[in-house]
């Protein structure tokens, strides 16, 4: 069983501290008329006016605008011309935070998630190692169904939500400096559940 996460002050503390707490949270969203989930256990955060690495350091733009509502709202920006990501809004209106959900071990509705992920990737067979069917951010929007138009849509409804174990557990995880990053490396704002198989690399 599992609990909605639907307290505000859990998403506006800042990205630092929700990013370790988002470890062995579930990620929640409707597809076709089916859950799925993951159990999140990798996690980077972003954060405003001090991280060179953040989408929010120059300012508010149209791309990044959903990186500076209230935490509770996902962002989700294309990169690479290649794929999207997902990512936590977090802090309070203005900041600038986000945490960036890099992979997950699945939990429900995996056969649709390795569907999705075929018709994205276009394989020639299906992804029948879970260990690599949600194993980075790129990889996550595919198997749930996440593009451009999910930017900006709130986690407290019914069709999207963070949720958590019932009972919760204690978590042991790594901290580590950020990875596919060329500034403001020096920051260890990298946090992955310790001896997880289900993390990107």
């Amino acid at each position: 069983m599992f609990r909605k996460i639907d307290r505000k002050e859990f998403f506006t503390r800042n990205a630092i501290e929700i990013a370790p707490d988002l470890l062995g949270k579930l990620f929640v969203k409707k597809d076709k008329n089916e859950y799925l989930a993951g159990i999140i256990t990798e996690t980077e955060a972003y954060c405003g006016i001090i991280d060179e690495a953040s989408h929010s350091f120059k300012g508010r733009t149209n791309r990044n605008g959903a990186m500076f509502q209230e935490g509770g709202v996902i962002y989700v920006y294309f990169i690479y011309g290649n794929h999207f990501c997902v990512n936590i809004v977090t802090g309070q209106e203005g900041i600038g935070e986000a945490v960036l959900i890099r992979s997950m071990q699945p939990l429900s509705g995996i056969k649709l998630m390795q569907e999705n992920r075929w018709k994205y990737s276009k394989r020639k067979f299906p992804i029948t190692d879970d260990r690599k069917l949600l194993n980075g951010p790129g990889k996550i929007c595919q198997a749930f169904n996440i593009d451009n138009s999910n930017n900006e849509k709130s986690l407290f409804g019914d069709n999207l939500f963070i949720a958590e174990l019932d009972p919760s557990e204690n978590i042991e995880y790594l901290q580590t400096e950020r990875i596919g990053i060329s500034k403001s490396k020096e920051f260890k704002w990298r946090f992955l559940i310790k001896d997880s198989e289900y993390v990107s690399r």
